[in-house]
């Protein structure tokens, strides 16, 4: 098995010993598994702490993958002093050849090796490329930012304060009982080898900084970056699976921004010392903790660029609440994170540990903070209500309203509809043509109507491709579709969720089977989505679905209403067009969020038009609604005739 482990990664060189393979389970759905070797190869080269899960039976390798946590992702005691860079005005980031701005700090819990060894870090015992050269009896640590030895004190001042800031929000092993995170000694190398990344290893417990392009251990951002996916682990043993990667790039981002923001020019940028190295004009910023990215819309498949939706509500949180409450908040969420958690479990988390922390003090908060990137659902407004009763006149202009939200700040869409009560099967077979209307694909690859079938898009290692439909049933029903999986198994998974809850999740090979589900009346949201890990493809790579149908959907044509807003309310412009069963609906809508939609809960009577009004009726909405137009037909014809028989009669006839 560690033959063909190291095979299946090109193993080259060693970075330290691997522990002994065990025997495991691979869950393959909740009734199956697969026995398998977990095998783990600490390497050099390539630089990884691999995971290898090889078929105990056959000896095939099912999944290889790198459970190394970097920096980097696509660009974007008492009386000891040492010097480091500050982030402060102006200076500490020298763009171009302009000189770095120093500062001395005390450089506390040293031992008395005359290294930099102490409570919380030591930069002497993890062998790399340089070993540590920083030696000073008299503790005084002070060097030139081209000197080696800098970089030593950099990391060695700022895990050290890390940790002493950690302690001061309450976690520490000296409580009663003891809740330090990673309350003891973080090994650490500033000058692991010469490529432009850093990393911390579970393996070893470590960190490491590379010396490419500008030194990494220069940048305070990406010393407590590293270090915070340190602390993380310490908190969640079983790291790994869903978007959890996501969740810890963005927490790494996050407590690196929220610990230099009061001194920061520029307090939601990340590393915009190291990143001088690979952005090629000023502002120079890895990430930011700032963007307005939203879930799912905004998801890229990459962990660090997807982290940016969660450091972003975290640095909302800091905002309303202050740093320490927020950063309280974001660390005791860790503990409450499922195995394999999704960003929307993260959010629940944080309610989770408000209501551990604060007893739900800070729920609204944290709830508008989820709602603003699509973590939870935005509320929708009450049923509008149009003033004067059911009964308006088309082409008209009349009052409507509904209960506001009033502490978001949303906006409000209103669509009409008139035949509301339409309704029956939605029925689709995938044969030819594009995506059918009301589908909508996002992820990296957009789903295709291809081989008579709908195909998730054909996506690479870490990637998805997401099909969703959105469906109001006016009574209980049934979804029923077929679907077929061709992937590695238990690692690049096809799932079918509703509302939010994963309802089938399928790897491996699978022909074409049925699924089928219940579903009660009211507005569901049903996604489709494929996603792959971060190594290896097996079989097709694909996904099909094909044979949809839905019972018992409404099939009301909806146009947006012609509205002048005034608040939670306006003025409806009522249409032209008569209709015994129309209706107004609103929702909410928040960035790309938008809420379910609510109805009026009674029909309106629009009375029957007027040949004049008739005139300026689209005929693209007449086609949609051919009761109304064969009616009013009938009305005209009726009217011909009786003016026919008229005309034919003798002036002053009496009869």
């Amino acid at each position: 098995a560690v033959q063909s482990a190291r095979q299946a990664i090109e193993f080259a060189a060693p970075r330290g010993s691997s522990p002994a393979p065990q025997l495991a389970v691979l869950p393959l759905s909740p009734t199956e598994g697969r026995l398998v070797w977990q095998v783990m190869v600490v390497a050099a080269n390539p630089a990884g702490d691999w995971e290898v899960l090889v078929d105990a039976t056959t000896g095939e390798v099912i999944k290889r993958t790198n459970l190394l946590v970097f920096d980097r992702g696509t660009p974007q005691q008492s009386g000891a002093t040492g010097q480091v860079l500050q982030p402060t005005v102006p200076g500490w980031i020298a763009v171009a050849k302009e000189p770095l701005t120093m500062a001395t700090v005390p450089l506390e819990g040293l031992d008395n090796s005359g290294w930099l060894s102490g409570d919380y870090v030591n930069l002497t015992q993890l062998a790399g490329s340089r070993p540590a050269k920083a030696y000073s009896p008299t503790h005084e640590f002070v060097y030139a930012a081209d000197d080696p030895r800098f970089e030593e004190v950099m990391v060695y001042h700022y895990v050290d304060s890390t940790q002493r800031y950690v302690q001061s929000l309450g976690y520490s092993d000296s409580n009663s009982p003891a809740n330090g995170i990673r309350d003891r000694v973080t090994l650490a190398n500033a000058h692991w080898f010469d490529q432009d990344q850093s990393f911390f290893s579970a393996s070893d417990g470590a960190l490491h900084f590379g010396d490419g392009g500008v030194d990494d251990a220069e940048d305070p951002d990406i010393i407590v970056h590293e270090y915070a996916h340190a602390l993380q682990q310490d908190q969640i043993p079983y790291w790994g699976g869903g978007e959890m990667n996501a969740i810890g790039e963005g927490f790494s981002d996050y407590l690196a921004a929220s610990r230099f923001a009061e001194e920061s020019i520029d307090p939601a940028c990340i590393a915009e010392r190291d990143s001088q190295a690979y952005v090629s004009k000023a502002p120079f910023c890895l990430r930011r903790v700032d963007r307005n990215r939203q879930y799912p819309v905004d998801l890229s498949g990459d962990a660090h660029q997807d982290g940016e939706i969660w450091s972003r509500v975290l640095w909302d949180l800091r905002t309303e609440l202050g740093a320490t409450a927020a950063d309280r908040l974001a660390l005791e969420s860790n503990y409450y994170l499922p195995a394999a958690a999704t960003l929307v479990d993260a959010g629940q988390a944080l309610l989770d540990a408000d209501a551990m922390l604060n007893n739900g003090a800070h729920s609204d908060t944290i709830r508008h903070a989820l709602m603003r990137r699509g973590l939870l659902s935005l509320p929708g407004p009450g049923a509008p209500v149009v003033s004067g009763g059911t009964a308006v006149t088309p082409a008209s202009t009349v009052g409507v309203a509904w209960p506001a939200i009033d502490d978001l700040p949303v906006a409000y869409e209103v669509q009409v509809s008139l035949d509301s009560s339409l309704a029956g099967p939605l029925a689709y077979d995938f044969n030819r043509g594009s995506l059918p209307a009301g589908f909508v694909s996002y992820g990296n690859l957009s789903w295709q109507v291809e081989d008579d079938a709908l195909r998730a898009g054909p996506i690479s290692h870490n990637q998805s491709s997401v099909l969703q439909l959105d469906v109001d049933l006016v009574a209980p029903g049934q979804v029923v579709f077929d679907w077929h999986v061709d992937s590695e198994a238990g690692a690049d998974l096809f799932t079918f969720a509703v509302d939010g809850q994963t309802v089938l999740e399928q790897s491996g090979k699978h022909n074409q089977s049925r699924f089928s589900l219940d579903l009660p009346a009211g507005q569901h949201q049903l996604v489709w989505r494929y996603g792959k890990d971060s190594t290896l493809s097996q079989g097709d790579d694909t996904v099909l679905i094909d044979n949809l149908r839905i019972d018992n959907v409404s099939q009301a044509h909806w146009r947006p209403a012609e509205v002048t807003f005034d608040g939670a309310g306006g003025r409806w412009r009522v249409p032209d067009v008569g209709s015994d069963g129309a209706r107004l609906r609103v929702r909410t809508r928040l960035g790309d969020v938008v809420s379910p939609w609510t109805d009026g809960q009674q029909a309106l009577v629009i009375e029957e038009p007027t040949a004049v009004g008739l005139a300026g009726f689209q005929a693209g909405d007449a086609a949609s609604l051919p009761w109304i137009s064969l009616g009013v037909a009938g009305l005209l014809i009726a009217a011909g005739l009786i003016s026919a028989r008229w005309s034919m009669r003798p002036r002053g006839s009496s009869q």
